[in-house]
């Protein structure tokens, strides 16, 4: 006879947080995207930067809610087996700088695919550069 454990409980404040992203994140990729074409006027370059942001954005809210929790054994996201084994807060910082970084560069006249490099590598530095810092939430 197998005895299974019961799947970590996350804090209701965790995920009253998560559903609030999800209708945030909308708002907020329209209004990244918004943003994104008067700067490059490129319709789709603002769709990526706009998603990229969003997403960034979406990680954010969870895992700040997740973080401000008393103690860690509060139910915060990084125990939950669904949530994934990487650092929440580092991978939506990176996210969200990566956008910034893509739409400034198109901003500046740069071709698309150098802009989109760059946010990659953005994305690659920033979060292995914030993921030992940052609070495991």
């Amino acid at each position: 006879m197998a005895v299974y454990m019961s799947e970590p409980q996350i804090h209701e404040s965790v995920i009253k947080a998560d559903r609030w992203a999800k209708v945030l994140a909308l708002f907020f990729a329209m209004g990244f995207y918004l943003l994104s074409l008067e700067l490059t006027n490129e319709m789709v370059f603002s769709m990526v930067t706009a998603a990229t942001a969003a997403i960034g954005f979406r990680y954010y809210i969870p895992y700040h809610a997740s973080a401000a929790l008393d103690s860690p054994d509060q139910g915060g996201i990084h125990d939950h087996p669904a949530t994934g084994d990487y650092h929440h807060g580092a991978i939506a910082i990176a996210l969200l700088v990566s956008a910034v970084v893509m739409t400034g560069m198109k901003a500046l006249e740069f071709h698309s695919w150098p802009a989109f490099i760059a946010g990659a590598l953005c994305i690659a530095a920033v979060y292995w550069g914030l993921k030992d810092y940052l609070p495991e939430a």
